[in-house]
């Protein structure tokens, strides 16, 4: 960069040695040596149509002093984006740079092969943004403190993988409004935004032209102590446009310090949040210390799963089931969580929270077991369940006796015969079942 008059002293406007240098290297690629400096850029240099382009600086020193950072570019202004690669750039990266204080750290646009790693994004409106790109690797990065969006993928930015980041402290750290992306192994906390911020957010609302978002995973992270740890949204329960989703192995709680309990100092920290969707599995996770659920679903008419995850003292309850068909709760072991471990409620007056399976799960400590809250609950079926009495499991009492069809005799660990059903709160010789 100094060979095309950059000064690197943090004022000097180097925009334009830094475009120079650019538009020195081929179509066909080349890389681009950013010695450790900190250049002020008034404008964004654009990578228009090159292929194998490589920007490489020297990587994150550690520090958070801005003198210290590396190779670094201090963009000017929240207007201002850093680096743009745009018309079809191919397997382009950017590796071992800090960018900081401007609009879009790194924006790529209609690029196919897109690389970022050993990058410090920090204290811009947005890290990265894809927009309408595929096959794209995120990785080990720190990516902190930006207003907006730590990573936002868009309108077919799929058959992307975001693994080994610290993620933390964005508006929304992570969000995703495209198929085929893999969220794995990274650190993803304090998205703090008065209640709308998350750690993972998948939206088809948000910048999305696909019809249908399919096929992503959310596995082996930590995510703790966002507003909303995992938020899917959909926008039609008559077609649920957010399909196959699976959520698993991961270390899910309110608190930023690794503790298990809640932490009622903030107002916050809930868990996974599912709306509109079909086809999403939840296994093998821990959820813990959230605040007033672990995972509620609402408005999914066709399998919701939820299996092999350990729920812990969670504030309310442990799973909302909301207007969800065809669900199962399977093999999930719910501890100390205070209200209920599963409720049941359908705030939708015209549909029915029915036909889903509570079965093999194992019961400690919590408020109620099992709570249906509204009369539109029915034909669920519950079975081979340890732990609690059958009167920690309370069904609709306006229902027809004829239609109470929730506990099995003989499948749980206290049987009907012995045991009595709270019908509503009141307790109901449980004979004629």
């Amino acid at each position: 960069l100094y060979v095309f008059g950059a000064k690197g002293d943090n004022s000097t406007d180097d925009y334009q040695a830094v475009q120079a240098a650019i538009n020195y290297i081929p179509a066909t690629g080349g890389v681009l040596k950013v010695p450790p400096a900190v250049f002020y850029l008034s404008d964004a240099p654009q990578i228009n149509a090159k292929s194998n382009f490589i920007i490489r600086g020297i990587g994150y020193s550690g520090s958070w002093s801005n003198s210290l950072l590396g190779s670094s570019f201090r963009l000017g202004g929240s207007a201002v984006d850093g680096f743009q690669f745009s018309n079809y750039s191919y397997n382009c990266t950017v590796d071992g740079v800090h960018i900081f204080g401007g609009k879009r750290a790194l924006h790529f646009s209609q690029c196919l092969g897109f690389h970022v790693y050993n990058c410090n994004l920090r204290a811009n409106v947005t890290g990265i943004e894809a927009f309408g790109n595929g096959v794209g690797v995120i990785r080990d990065n720190m990516i902190r403190d930006n207003t907006d969006n730590g990573i936002y993928l868009a309108q077919s930015s799929g058959d992307t993988v975001i693994t080994g980041n610290d993620i933390g402290g964005n508006g929304v750290n992570v969000m995703i409004s495209t198929g085929n992306v893999h969220v794995t192994d990274n650190a993803i906390f304090s998205s703090h935004n008065s209640g709308l911020g998350c750690g993972v957010q998948i939206d088809v609302n948000q910048k999305s032209h696909d019809s249908v978002i399919r096929n992503c995973v959310i596995s082996g992270n930590l995510i703790a102590n966002n507003d909303i740890q995992v938020k899917i949204v959909g926008n039609s329960l008559a077609y649920p446009n957010i399909q196959d989703i699976h959520i698993h192995s991961n270390h899910i709680h309110q608190a930023d310090d690794g503790g298990e309990g809640f932490d009622s100092g903030f107002a916050y920290g809930q868990g996974i949040f599912i709306n509109c969707a079909k086809r999403v599995h939840i296994h093998h996770n821990n959820l813990i210390g959230l605040r007033d659920y672990a995972i509620s679903a609402a408005n999914c008419t066709t399998g919701v799963f939820v299996d092999h995850n350990h729920i812990r003292n969670c504030n309310l309850n442990g799973i909302v089931f909301d207007l969800v068909q065809w669900g199962r709760i399977d093999n999930n072991e719910f501890v100390s969580n205070s209200a209920k471990a599963i409720r049941f409620i359908c705030s939708n007056t015209g549909d029915f929270t029915q036909n889903n399976r509570i079965s093999s799960n194992s019961f400690q400590s919590n408020g109620y077991i099992f709570k249906e809250d509204d009369v539109r609950c029915r034909a669920n079926f519950i079975y081979d369940n340890l732990g609690g009495l059958l009167s920690d499991y309370v069904v609709s009492s306006t229902l027809p006796v004829s239609q109470v069809r929730h506990i099995s005799q003989g499948g749980n660990q206290e049987t009907i015969s012995n045991q009595s059903l709270l019908l509503n709160g009141a307790a109901w010789n449980a004979s004629p079942l």
